[in-house]
Order: structure tokens, then C-alpha cells, then sequence
């Protein structure tokens, strides 16, 4: 995006001295709570996310001077003006309403609920990424506090706020049911500074791109993942990555957990020059990076249990226990795909010029899945860094340590040799020739990489076959700390000749053979037996049930019939399945309760008197579908048992079950209403 938002504004002001540390603290503080004293100044229609901001806003505190500042910025963060609130960091007003979900308890307020979205949209997307991210990837669950434990059973506190204008949402540590944990027993092993967090979500999303929907999804997926990364206790202590990996990789799970929001669009491109390890630090580029995340893992194959989301959760998982960091981290969580940092990140790099949409013989890692809408909302491919146009002549770049990359253009015409010089006196470059044949990506890789004062030569290239303008790709995979506090940067110069011995041209290499995620365990045979030939392999693998989605919310259900019908009735309920299975589906009716030793009961002359909740019912009765293993869809009818069901509020919910009996977590869809005829 182009305008800076309101968290970079007040960082650059503060940054050149225009206001003191106090004063950008007060100001980071409207910006979060969304107060009209922000000053015209600071207020941009740039659309951000808060999480790092409300972490930064608390761990200023102590810094700041004593004066009405720091006052104003203690008042919010450590005394709400209402002891009843249940508060997330600066989110402290009294919510009247309500609703607990299988995973969340949802507070809100009717009145000032933007009528784009309904409190059940809410809770359907927070459940959705729920599904995604720990159902189906087991990640780890964020843990819960004591309080927490017992007031809400466990379950994950959401605030629906006013947050203005262009703030997503947030993740805070700090909160009701907020804080320190320790040990996350979610994980199989002591984190030692695992952290209980809460979220708050803007009560409008109408004035975001895409549609309102599409943001509240993106949100969802991304600010529950910083709830996953602060439950493994990753966001504190000396491992704690850069906030490219913090913010780029929550934005990377939102293509992987709602792939449909697409809010990613709108953060193209990364610095590509900035290296991995030393990224810039400001919003805008702490979220592009997903794109860099995106193309080193994506040929593990996306949105699939095993694919690429592994490689992300290895690297947190890695950081949790304090086996590795940052850059250490992703190295080994790419090593267990049996590939290093350094061929994935030359890949994307690859890739990221040519943009070229997967499909045909286009393949990974030379594409991505998404291309067409990445150059789309971008408005074109990357630039380049530099162009040769004849013989003779001599590109003089320079590329960080850590991960960075660099892109020249090349003679499109006659053949020439290419001679890459790593002038200074540092770094390990790697470079490739890479074009667009119209079918597909063909590339003529440099013999060797290049260390500090060496040089080598691709001889005779002749771009024939290329539709695209050739392009010398070059990357410093030279990694100089696990985390390291800056990047420097080397020369490096790039000189094209009169062409001398063999020939080069670029070639369309083979589709590499990935390592596809494993779904099969094999028993373990009694110590010292030796097997005699193939040994039968036992499934206990669950099937993964995911992706469910509704053409209509609003139906009347039919006269009569089954309850999943071949014709066009009720309602059509698409979901994907990752092996074949039979699908089995029941319906839970939505009905008042009310809010007695932690959970939300059913209503009785005891208890009326207590708070209200909204809970599901189960209703008597079932329906199987037979599912194959990709994309699937069944109609229900709103039949079940041969009669038609009430005019009412319904969600669907789901289990499958495969040959080998291995059944699916439950899954739920979106709620819809049955009408009256």
C-alpha cells in the first residue's frame, strides 16, 4: 500500500524527532482504541493490524517519563474505568452481549454491530480459522489462564469493538483473561514462557478492501496464528524472531486458513533488496513479506495438513522449545522437506520476477498457485534492479547478507557471455538466467556460487526460445547469525562480452520431486526382527475434514423426500476431504440458555436468572454422504427422520469416518435459517 498507516505515521514523526517517545506512546494509544484525539496528522486511510503495536504500547510503558502521557497511556492499560469489563489490553467498555462457540467466547454490542455482518459471521470465521489452523494443521492451541479456565471453560476470549477506522483487529497479552502461562500444555513439551492472549475485532469491516466479509476472514486467520505464536511462547524471550517473521507469517496463514479473503492482495510486494534476516521494520513490509514465506514453501503444496503450513509450524515449534532462531529455525524446518534455505529462497526469488500463474508447464517452484491475482492487485510484475542492453556493458548492484535479491535484465537478442563478480569482501551469490518461453519457465543456472572476491562466467548465452526479456536472478545466501541485527550489504558486478566457448541456452528443467506429506505410520516390529519382504502398512490416520461452505443461508425446507437430495433444494454444502470417507451429518438447532458454572445450559427455573448465552442443540437423527478424496458437495434438504424440520436457526455437523475406521475431528458449518413456507 502506498500512504503510510496511522503506526508508521507516528513512528516516522517519532523517529526525526517531531514528537517525543512520551507523546508517540499517547498517540499509539488512540490509534488503538480508535479515540478522535489522534491528531489529523497521524490518521490515515491505510488499513493495519495492531498486535505488535498493542505489544509495544505496553512494553513502552515503563520507558516512558512521568507526566500526563504516561498517566493517560496507565489509566487504559492498567485500570479500566469499569471493574465489571472483561478487558483486552486497550478495549475496556462494558459489552451487554454475548455468544459462546464450540472454541470462543464472543462478547459485543447489538446496538453498534455494523448490519454488513452479523454476530454469527463472526463467530463462523473465528471457528473457521480454529479448524484450519489447529484442527487440521495441529498447531498448537493457545493456553488458557487459571481464570480463564474457570470462568470460560477454556475457551478463547473476543472483543467486537469500535476500533475506527482502518485497524483490523488485535491480539493482546494483556487482558481479563490475559497473561503468563508458563507451560502451554497444549504442546508436548515445557515452553517455559508460553503467554494466554485475547483478540479484539473491529465491530465494521465496511470500509476495508474487498468485502467486509473477506476482512473479517483475513483477520481471523491472521490474528488467531499471533495468538498461536504467543501461546508457544515464541513472541518472548532472546528467540523471538523479526517482526517479518511475526507479521509476514501471520499473513501467510491467512492464505492457508481462509484462502478465499485474499486480503494478502493488498500487500505487494516486499522489499526485495531487504534481506531476510534484517527486514525493514515498518508495517507495511512486515506484512509483504508472506509473499517471501508463500514462495519458498508453497511446493509443499498449500492448504493441505503436511504440506507447506508444516515447514511454518516446524519453524515456530523450533523457536518454542529454544532449539533455533530466525533464520537457523527455517533452515531446519526446511531441511525436514529435505531442501535448504538457500535453493527454496532462489527459487521464489525465481518465481517472484516472473510471476507466473501454475498450470500447464508452468510448475513449482517456478509459479505460484495465485500469480494472475498477484500481478492483478499489484498492477505488473516486480521491477527489475538493472538493465544490460548490448555487449560491453557492466551492471554494478549490491545485495545484503541474509537472504536478499537482486534482478537485471538482459539482452533479449544475440548471444553474449555473462560474468558475475562478487567485488567485495564478503557474502555468496548465487544467479541464474530465467525467461518466459510462453509455456513455460526456462532457466540457465550459473556452474557455481560466487564468494568474496571471485567471479565466474556463463559462456555463449543466447536467449533463444525466450518470449519474456531474460533475466539475470541473483541472490546473497550468505548467512552471517541466526538473527542478526543487521545486513551488510556487497557489491557485485554483472558484465556482458563477446561470446567464447560452449553454448548456453535456457532449458525448461524437470518438476522436482517434493517430499509429499506423509500419511501413513508404519507399526513397529518387535526389537531385532527383520522383516520378510513388504510389510503391511496400518492406516491410523484420521481423514481431514475442511473447507465447508454454503451456497445459502436462508431456505425453506422441503415437503418431502430424503434429507440429502440429487435435486435443486435447500441448501448445497460444499466441503473437501483428504482421503475418501463416509461424511455423516447432523443438525444442531440454535436456542437460548444461560451462563451457570461456566458454560452455557439450558434453561431452567434455577438458573433464569443468570446472564443469557446462545447455545446448539442437537438435534435427533442423522445423514451420510459417501465422499471421495478433493472436492465434494450434498444438498441438504432441511429433512431428517422423514419429517421437516422447524423454522429455525441450524448449523450442520460433520465427521467422517474412512475404511479403516479412523474418524475425523467434528466440523461445523456456517449457521442458516430454515423459513417458514
Amino acid at each position: 500500500m502506498g500512504e503510510p498507516s496511522s503506526p508508521d505515521l507516528i513512528e516516522r514523526a517519532e523517529d526525526s524527532g517531531a514528537i517525543d517517545l512520551e507523546r508517540a506512546n499517547l498517540y499509539r494509544l488512540y490509534a488503538l482504541s480508535g479515540d478522535s484525539r489522534l491528531p489529523d496528522a497521524y490518521q490515515s486511510s491505510t488499513p493495519w493490524r495492531g498486535t505488535l503495536l498493542a505489544e509495544e504500547l505496553e512494553r513502552n510503558l515503563t520507558r516512558m517519563e512521568p507526566g500526563p502521557e504516561r498517566r493517560a497511556v496507565a489509566e487504559v492499560l492498567r485500570a479500566p474505568p469499569d471493574p465489571s469489563a472483561t478487558t483486552c489490553s486497550t478495549e475496556t467498555a462494558v459489552l451487554p452481549n454475548s455468544l459462546e462457540t464450540d472454541h470462543f467466547y464472543i462478547q459485543y454490542d447489538q446496538s453498534t454491530l455494523h448490519p454488513s455482518l452479523t454476530i454469527q459471521d463472526y463467530a463462523d470465521s473465528l471457528e473457521g480459522s480454529y479448524a484450519t489452523e489447529v484442527e487440521a494443521f495441529r498447531w498448537a492451541a493457545p493456553p488458557s489462564t487459571s481464570l480463564g479456565q474457570s470462568q470460560l471453560g477454556g475457551k478463547y476470549h473476543v472483543r467486537v469493538d469500535d476500533l475506527g477506522t482502518g485497524l483490523y483487529g488485535f491480539v493482546s497479552s494483556q487482558g481479563t483473561y490475559a497473561g503468563p502461562v508458563g507451560d502451554n500444555p497444549n504442546t508436548t513439551w515445557n515452553d517455559g514462557d508460553a503467554t494466554a492472549t485475547c483478540m479484539a475485532l473491529n465491530q465494521s469491516y465496511s470500509g476495508f478492501p474487498g468485502t467486509p466479509r473477506k476482512a473479517l476472514d483475513a483477520t481471523t486467520a491472521h490474528e488467531y496464528n499471533h495468538s498461536l505464536q504467543y501461546g508457544y511462547g515464541a513472541l518472548n524471550g532472546s528467540n523471538r524472531p523479526d517482526a517479518n517473521f511475526i507479521e509476514g507469517g501471520a499473513t501467510w496463514m491467512e492464505d492457508e486458513a481462509q484462502d478465499a479473503a485474499n486480503d494478502n492482495y493488498f500487500y505487494l510486494y516486499p522489499a526485495f533488496t531487504s534481506s531476510m534476516g534484517a527486514h525493514p521494520s515498518n508495517a507495511g513490509q512486515q506484512y509483504s513479506y508472506w509473499l517471501t514465506f508463500r514462495g519458498i514453501t508453497e511446493r509443499f503444496g498449500a492448504n493441505v495438513p503436511g504440506g507447506a503450513e508444516q515447514v511454518m509450524q516446524d519453524f515456530w515449534e523450533l523457536t518454542s522449545r529454544n532449539e533455533a532462531n530466525m533464520l537457523t529455525a527455517m533452515q531446519q524446518a526446511l531441511a525436514g522437506k529435505g531442501r535448504t534455505l538457500a535453493e527454496t529462497y532462489h527459487d521464489y526469488a525465481i518465481a517472484a520476477k516472473l510471476m507466473r500463474t501454475c498450470g500447464g508447464g508452468y510448475f513449482l517452484p517456478y509459479c505460484f498457485e495465485e500469480a494472475g491475482g498477484y500481478i492483478s492487485a499489484a498492477g505488473g510484475v516486480p521491477a527489475s534492479q538493472g538493465t544490460l542492453s548490448t555487449l560491453s556493458q557492466t551492471y554494478t548492484g549490491s545485495l545484503q547478507d541474509d537472504y536478499a535479491l537482486n534482478w537485471v535484465r538482459l539482452p533479449s537478442a544475440g548471444t553474449y557471455n555473462l560474468t558475475l563478480s562478487n567485488t567485495s569482501a564478503g557474502g555468496q551469490m548465487r544467479a541464474t538466467v530465467a525467461c518466459n518461453t510462453g509455456s513455460a519457465v526456462a532457466i540457465a543456472p550459473f556452474a557455481a556460487t560466487v564468494a568474496a572476491g571471485q567471479a565466474i562466467v556463463l559462456t555463449s548465452f543466447t536467449p533463444s526460445g525466450c518470449l519474456s526479456t531474460p533475466v539475470a536472478v541473483i541472490t546473497n545466501e550468505a548467512q552471517t547469525a541466526p538473527n542478526p541485527g543487521s545486513s551488510t550489504a556487497r557489491s557485485y558486478t554483472l558484465s556482458t562480452a563477446a561470446p567464447s566457448g560452449p553454448a548456453t541456452s535456457p532449458v525448461v528443467p524437470p518438476p522436482p520431486a517434493e517430499q509429499a506429506p506423509d500419511n501413513s505410520l508404519a507399526p513397529a516390529g518387535p526389537a531385532g526382527s527383520v522383516a520378510a519382504g513388504p510389510q503391511p502398512v496400518a492406516d491410523t490416520i484420521r481423514p481431514v475434514l475442511s473447507r465447508l461452505a454454503l451456497s445459502r443461508r436462508r431456505f425453506r425446507a422441503a415437503r418431502s423426500g430424503s434429507a440429502i437430495s440429487a435435486a435443486p433444494l435447500g441448501t448445497r454444502l460444499r466441503y473437501r476431504l483428504s482421503e475418501a470417507a463416509t461424511v455423516t451429518a447432523r443438525y444442531e438447532r440454535r436456542a437460548t440458555g444461560r451462563r451457570a458454572g461456566g458454560r452455557c445450559r439450558a434453561v431452567t427455573r434455577r438458573n433464569r436468572g443468570r446472564a443469557g448465552c446462545l447455545r446448539w442443540v442437537l438435534v435427533r437423527g442423522s445423514a451420510r454422504h459417501s465422499g471421495k478424496a478433493g472436492a465434494n458437495a450434498f444438498r441438504p434438504t432441511g429433512r431428517l427422520g422423514g419429517r421437516s424440520l422447524k423454522p429455525a436457526v441450524y448449523r450442520l455437523r460433520l465427521s467422517a469416518k474412512d475404511a479403516a475406521r479412523n474418524t475425523s475431528r467434528t466440523r461445523r458449518s456456517a449457521a442458516f435459517r430454515i423459513v417458514r413456507r
